[in-house]
């Protein structure tokens, strides 16, 4: 690896499923406030768990507007923590010191007895992990960064259950585990803008969607949950939310309580096809 200029940090990005274009989105989205960044290695490990490293020069952005370092982004002296326990949710209205916005709690058993840290999920895709296992006593991998203010609160960016078994689980019985088909199940691919769901919404519909596909049929409006599940297709996804610009998806679509995309896949489509489309 080449040696960062005098005015360069090191900034770096992992997916823990072998993705490079998530790994390296983790390691931009670490820059601030945007810039310049250029490459500076990538590695990776094969195995039962495949890991992509990728690492990139760049000069860190300015900080927040208020001075506080956005949240899920390690400041000065902070780094990136993974932990493992059990999930809890912290019943709303309870009284506490801590204004942090932690929502629920992580415990861990160590041998001076029961550990709790408070979570704030950063994530939309953390966030509902956190909530579909809080209170099962399922084991969960939290990721993020730990800061202490009133209290102790870890800003989480990634949860993911520990048990792939407990995955498949959670994501109904033979619907497969998320972007993977299931019996009779085959990519799909859809087309139409994409707006967020508002995170808090109401909903009968406990399947971690996070976007809704809007497309315009001659039956009316029609929309679809979508639930990214590759690190890439997030990022398309959260990047082209509420810009009304085109975006083409593919995944599963399974029905459980509601009708779902697992999204492998997420491209812009360019204007001239979009317009075409419509």
């Amino acid at each position: 690896m080449s040696k960062p200029e005098q005015n360069e940090q090191v900034f770096t990005g992992t997916s823990n499923n072998g993705n490079l274009q998530e790994a390296l989105d983790a390691a931009v989205a670490r820059i601030g406030h945007g810039g310049p960044w250029r490459l500076a290695a990538i590695d990776g490990v094969e195995g039962i768990v495949s890991q992509v490293n990728v690492r990139i020069f760049a000069v860190a952005g300015a900080p927040a507007a208020d001075g506080q370092e956005r949240p899920g982004q390690p400041g000065e002296g902070e780094t990136l923590t993974t932990l493992q326990g059990t999930v809890e949710e912290i019943p709303e209205g309870t009284l506490s010191i801590c204004q942090d916005g932690a929502e629920y709690e992580l415990v861990t058993q160590t041998a001076e007895g029961e550990e709790r840290l408070r979570l704030r999920p950063v994530s939309g895709r953390a966030g509902s992990v956190l909530r579909r296992y809080a209170g099962t006593g399922e084991e969960v991998s939290v990721t993020g960064v730990i800061r202490h203010v009133e209290c102790t609160v870890m800003d989480v960016t990634r949860a993911r259950p520990v048990s792939a078994a407990a995955e498949a689980d959670a994501d109904g019985a033979g619907q497969g585990r998320p972007g993977q088909p299931g019996e009779g199940e085959t990519l799909t691919t859809l087309q139409g803008t994409v707006e967020e769901i508002p995170e808090g919404t109401l909903s009968i519909c406990q399947d971690g969607a996070e976007y809704e596909l809007v497309r315009q049929t001659a039956e009316g409006e029609e929309r679809l949950r979508l639930r990214p599940v590759s690190g890439h297709a997030g990022s398309v996804l959260r990047r082209h939310a509420g810009t009304g610009e085109q975006v083409s998806v593919t995944g599963y679509v399974r029905t459980v309580e509601c009708t779902r995309m697992d999204v492998t896949e997420a491209r812009p489509v360019p204007a001239a096809a979009g317009a075409a489309q419509g």
